[in-house]
């Protein structure tokens, strides 16, 4: 059973299912019941998957590419909530909500995605207790980091904030890799890309990063970086 979940998991998204944190305690055969009653869709670069006033209902799961989470005031100034990646997960806490999303759902690279609906969702937290208690550790994880965003705009000094988007973006990976624009990082902090082109070259000249063209930071040591935004 366990190489025909693969097979059909490879078939469909080029990545196995028990690769994924949160599936990974499940055995071959739960596995392979998430693929099937799973949708398996690609998103072209720049479609938009979902919608402030759509119904939070759904888990999208990101096998490849980069989702971009954003939200635009009355005069058309966008604000990115967040940027997430290969592996990781959005919606964990729809299933205990009724509400909308309240954001722009945006695939800014091609998407290949699972996506698994409530009712799934549901089956699988009323059938097996070790799935519920990884669903419930990565909701405490994803307060904890919303707390952590919190934080990060209260901080007043924009080179101080900028350290600790950067040393999060890390923690948040699980490596020192950061592959961002300019605008989006400036979009994210909430100062002009001007500011943040200054503060990165001051970052770099203190040896905490090396800057590789125009979207790539390599963070040398996100422990300096944490220590000093606080």
């Amino acid at each position: 059973m366990t190489e025909e979940v693969r097979d059909l998991q490879c078939d469909k998204c080029g990545i196995c299912i028990n690769k994924i944190k949160l599936f990974e305690k499940l055995n071959a055969e739960e596995q392979f019941q998430i693929l099937k009653e799973s949708r398996h869709q690609l998103f072209p670069k720049n479609t938009i998957i979902m919608r402030p006033e759509d119904k939070a209902d759904k888990v999208i799961i990101v096998k490849r590419g980069k989702l971009k989470l954003c939200a635009y005031d009355e005069n058309g100034k966008e604000y990115i909530y967040d940027l997430i990646g290969d592996g990781d997960i959005l919606g964990e806490e729809a299933i205990f909500s009724e509400d909308n999303v309240g954001m722009y759902v945006e695939a800014i690279t091609d998407v290949n995605a699972c996506i698994l609906t409530r009712e799934l969702l549901e089956r699988l937290l009323a059938s097996n207790s070790a799935f519920a208690i990884k669903l419930i550790r990565s909701l405490g994880k994803r307060v904890a980091e919303d707390k952590n965003k919190i934080r990060l705009l209260s901080i007043p000094d924009a080179k101080k904030r900028l350290e600790y988007y950067l040393a999060l973006r890390c923690d948040q990976m699980g490596h020192n890799h950061i592959e961002l624009t300019r605008d989006v990082i400036a979009s994210a902090i909430n100062v002009s890309r001007e500011t943040v082109s200054r503060k990165l070259s001051e970052i770099e000249k203190e040896g905490n990063i090396q800057l590789i063209g125009y979207k790539k930071i390599h963070v040398l040591n996100k422990e300096r970086l944490k220590t000093n935004s606080h």
